[in-house]
């Protein structure tokens, strides 16, 4: 049998979003439903929040300048946002620390894969976000990644504070 596979359409985003999906898989695996939940809702309160607090900051900081500076919130935001990843983190390692909760049975993995796959899936759709309208993201790679345009809906459909994500 002589099987041959096309791998010409693959975006260096397709792939990225593939070994990121099977790192989710095992954070879910190993962390279990619980962690993955609260940091997800760490996430989400996080983005909210920030998304305000960066626009406010960027046009506080460019009305007190004599120009203008461009993309200030943009950048304001991924600092903001990288601080709610770790703020996240620190969430999920006490949950884990003082979860008691069995992580191997059968419920508790698939939920646990399930909830790392959304969080990992929201938190990507993000920075994919980020890196297009930024500019830093070259859009022949949008336009060739087959998993883009699915994954890049994720966090607008939820977040309506950040004013490029709407």
């Amino acid at each position: 049998m002589n099987t041959q596979i096309d791998i010409s359409g693959i975006s260096i985003i397709d792939v990225l979003l593939v070994l990121i999906l099977i790192w989710a898989i095992f954070r879910g695996y190993q962390r279990g439903p619980v962690v993955h939940s609260l940091s997800l809702l760490v996430i989400v309160a996080g983005i909210a929040i920030f998304g305000l607090l960066s626009t406010e900051v960027s046009d506080f900081i460019n009305n007190s300048r004599s120009g203008q500076l461009n993309n200030l919130e943009y950048y304001i935001f991924g600092a903001l946002f990288s601080a709610t990843i770790w703020l996240s983190n620190i969430v999920a390692d006490k949950t884990q620390k003082t979860s008691s909760a069995s992580l191997k049975k059968p419920v508790n993995i698939i939920l646990g894969i399930l909830t790392s796959s959304i969080k990992y899936l929201y938190i990507i759709s993000i920075f994919l976000l980020f890196f297009s309208q930024s500019g830093i993201l070259p859009a022949k790679y949008e336009r060739n990644s087959r998993f883009y345009k699915i994954v890049k809906l994720t966090a607008p459909a939820t977040i309506k504070t950040v004013d490029f994500l709407k």
